[in-house]
């Protein structure tokens, strides 16, 4: 990696160190507290801009789990070097959350790990398990016992399709990607309908979010729908305390 980039990373690190132990930077699980994962992309976005790249890689997913791998890459200025790479793994009947959404939930998992392998941390380095039994204890959902850790992948070379891939974004669809994926991270952690409306009806989210449904229906279309599910899950949580209560 060139100086340069050496000089934006601390840039991104030392940005991260100095946020405060509070939301919507981050959350606090279990007396610790730890950096969200849109906070840390909005950290690394901030330093590299288009010169970043993110990657993720499902490497299994069955009806009972979800295995992902994410990468951090940034260019040199002749190629791109991988700085960052982490795995994570969620299983689809743990929760509710991920009886809808595991695939997004283990992306978000694996790009927050990724991210604090290079030291965009903020703090805390969480275990995928440990965020998901926060977020579980929070709807009042008892949190089921993890399967045997099963031996992961070696993490493989990128190819020179998936290289490619990303390199005829705009800039713009560049940072409209970034968005979409730090407004997801974001809900994962909100626990009541309020706090969603008031996330949505943001005025600096709400014009981003217009871009999004006018240039970018398919980004929009994933964003409303992680949303309306959280929506959902909160309002099932609350009907279950309820009953549970009465």
């Amino acid at each position: 990696m060139t100086k340069a980039n050496d000089n934006r990373l601390q840039i991104a690190i030392d940005y991260m160190e100095g946020l405060p132990d509070e939301k919507p930077f981050k959350v606090n699980i279990k007396g610790k507290w730890y950096a969200q994962v849109a906070t840390r992309i909005v950290a690394f976005r901030k330093a590299y801009g288009d010169q970043g790249r993110i990657t993720t890689k499902i490497h299994e997913s069955t009806e009972n789990r979800v295995l992902m791998e994410a990468s951090v890459y940034v260019h040199d200025g002749k190629t791109w070097q991988l700085i960052g790479n982490d795995f994570a793994e969620e299983f689809r009947n743990d929760g509710p959350i991920n009886k809808k959404s595991a695939t997004e939930n283990c992306s978000t998992s694996a790009i927050g790990r990724a991210l604090a392998s290079c030291g965009l941390g903020g703090g805390e380095y969480a275990s995928a398990d440990e965020v998901e039994y926060a977020v579980e204890e929070k709807q009042g959902v008892t949190p089921k016992p993890k399967a045997k850790d099963e031996p992961k992948p070696e993490p493989k070379p990128e190819t020179k399709a998936e290289e490619n891939s990303r390199e005829g974004m705009s800039e713009e669809e560049s940072e409209m990607f970034s968005f979409t994926q730090a407004m997801i991270g974001m809900v994962d952690m909100m626990d009541s309908h309020e706090a969603l409306n008031n996330y949505w009806g943001d005025p600096e989210n709400i014009s981003k979010i217009e871009v999004l449904e006018n240039n970018y229906p398919k980004y929009f279309k994933t964003l409303k729908e992680v949303f309306v599910r959280k929506y959902e899950d909160i309002e099932q949580g609350a009907a279950k305390k309820e009953k549970s209560n009465a």
